[in-house]
């Protein structure tokens, strides 16, 4: 309740429907109630509060026609087909005077239109229902609603869902009635029923409410505000242009700046950057002279270990070979040893002599000058006759020495064999250390090399940077094109890649050779054209 005039009287709930004809009714509603709209007449709209808004049915903004062709083809039953004049979307508005919501917590305001909507789908019926969107971005907070108007039994009929004019004002005693059932105390206005007077437009409800009265305080507090903002925006006004000033003076400064550097600074920084870059072009010369002398160093050492192991071989052969001779001549001692056994082996000295057979003129046996041997001795002699035999030529070489000089002479000959490979071995093996300390000696000069030419690439990009930082992006990129002008084409890619800084310098250069591509590609063009055409020649008619 709230007192006015020395009057006390309650606060009014107000409730109001409206047919809508025709789509384009219905998309200028849901532009309204949607907030699609950039700049309305309605002063009340504070669009930095939009985001306040809120629509207890739908959780995302929808199309209005699009939803109500939706549900009408979902629970439409009648029998006749639906007339292109027909209404198919009743909007609604609630909302009660400022009082009201004075005061009252986000939560209670949000239980007042969540009551509102229930009694809404007991009258319409939840499925019917399109929206019901809550503005808070205006003075007074108000719901807008919209109901597809089906029946009970499934027919279109707005007429039927309306009713007449003591239907509306039964169906605002009802709503009055349902809202204060759920503790809004809230009083039922004069209906136009009663009155005869017409209902007024949402705009003059606020008006007769005196919403204008608090909105025109606001509005002095807002002229207010915004004389203080101005007089502020005029201090500021005048510091940024003593800023600009200053500015400026820093600009014509940096230009005079980067005009001597131009003069003056550039060409140093040329030449700098060419001596850096002949200094580079002799390392990598040398490092490759470098590279190919340890790679033939490489091949070298192969070669050598190739003729180490080669060597090795012929020795371990070379043993194998003494180590048979050695074992050829124990089988030979003992092969010896053993003909000595067999021919100093004492014979059975017990013979007979053989007789000739007596005569009949001769009583006396006479010897026939052999003797008879047992088998056994026979072949024991026969043996010995035999490894005589064999042993003769080397019994007669061993009396004169001449075995033993051959066999000197070989195992000489071999040592001194087994002498030569060992020095070569060890000729071998020291040349083999020498190359290895060369390749050591080659591998740490190479490192080196390598940081050198780290150290002066990392000194350019410092240079680079410390340039950028002088002269700014711009100005560097300007800087460092001109330099590009005059690269040789061979050194350009190693050139880009020590002073392209960031990506507007690699954009930059990008640029720079699609441009150059496309401009070759016209003059080859034209070139060729101009050269078809002088082939044509001319056509004389005679």
């Amino acid at each position: 309740m709230m007192c006015l005039g020395g009057n006390l009287f309650m606060s009014y709930s107000i409730i109001r429907v409206s047919k809508v004809k025709g789509k384009t009714n219905t998309t200028g509603i849901q532009k309204h109630v949607q907030r699609e709209n950039k700049n309305y007449e309605n002063a009340d709209v504070d669009l930095t509060k939009s985001y306040m808004n809120y629509d207890l049915i739908n959780s995302n903004s929808i199309d209005f026609n699009q939803k109500i062709d939706e549900k009408i083809e979902q629970n439409y039953n009648g029998k006749r087909k639906i007339r292109k004049d027909a209404i198919k979307h009743v909007d609604g508005i609630i909302t009660s005077d400022n009082q009201f919501f004075s005061g009252k917590s986000d939560k209670d305001i949000k239980r007042f239109f969540e009551d509102s909507k229930a009694f809404l789908c007991e009258e319409y019926g939840e499925d019917n229902l399109l929206y019901a969107t809550v503005h808070l971005d205006e003075a007074t907070p108000h719901m807008h609603f919209g109901v597809v108007p089906l029946t009970v039994d499934g027919r279109l009929s707005a007429k039927d869902v309306l009713g007449n004019k003591k239907a509306l004002t039964e169906f605002q005693d009802r709503f009055n009635h349902y809202i204060n059932h759920k503790g809004h105390d809230l009083k039922r206005g004069t209906s136009k029923h009663k009155t005869e007077r017409q209902h007024r437009e949402v705009e003059q409800y606020k008006r007769d409410t005196e919403y204008y009265k608090n909105r025109k305080d606001e509005e002095v507090r807002k002229v207010v505000h915004f004389k203080n903002l101005t007089v502020d925006n005029k201090l500021q006004f005048e510091s940024m242009q003593g800023q600009l000033e200053t500015v400026k003076n820093k600009y014509n400064k940096m230009s005079k700046a980067i005009d001597r550097f131009e003069q003056k600074k550039l060409p140093k920084l040329k030449d700098e950057f060419y001596d850096i870059k002949n200094r580079t072009a002799e390392e990598k010369a040398k490092f490759k002279t470098l590279k190919q002398d340890i790679d033939q160093s490489e091949h070298k050492l192969k070669g050598l270990n190739a003729d180490i192991n080669h060597k090795q071989q012929a020795f371990n052969d070379l043993e194998a070979h003494i180590a048979r001779i050695r074992a050829k001549k124990e089988e030979e001692e003992e092969y010896y040893q053993s003909l000595k056994n067999v021919l100093y082996e004492p014979l059975n000295n017990e013979f007979e002599y053989e007789y000739k057979k007596r005569s009949l003129f001769s009583k006396e046996s006479e010897p026939t000058g052999r003797v008879i041997l047992k088998e056994e001795d026979y072949k024991t002699l026969k043996e010995q006759a035999d490894f005589g035999k064999r042993m003769e030529p080397e019994y007669r070489k061993l009396i004169k020495g001449e075995k033993v000089q051959s066999l000197e002479k070989t195992v000489l000959d071999q040592r001194g064999e087994i002498n030569g490979n060992r020095r070569k071995l060890n000729a071998a093996s020291k040349k083999f250390e020498k190359l290895t300390k060369e390749k050591d000696n080659y591998k740490s000069a190479y490192e080196d090399e390598q940081t050198k030419h780290e150290n002066t690439r990392k000194f350019v990009k410092a240079v680079c940077h410390l340039g950028k930082d002088i002269f700014g992006g711009k100005n560097y990129r300007r800087i460092v094109n001109k330099i590009d002008d005059n690269i040789n084409p061979k050194y350009k890619k190693a050139f880009r890649n020590m002073i392209a800084l960031d990506r507007e310098v690699m954009i930059m250069f990008k640029q720079k050779d699609e441009k150059s591509r496309k401009h070759i590609a016209f003059e080859n063009n034209a070139t060729i054209k101009t050269k078809q055409e002088k082939d044509k020649g001319f056509d004389l008619e005679l």
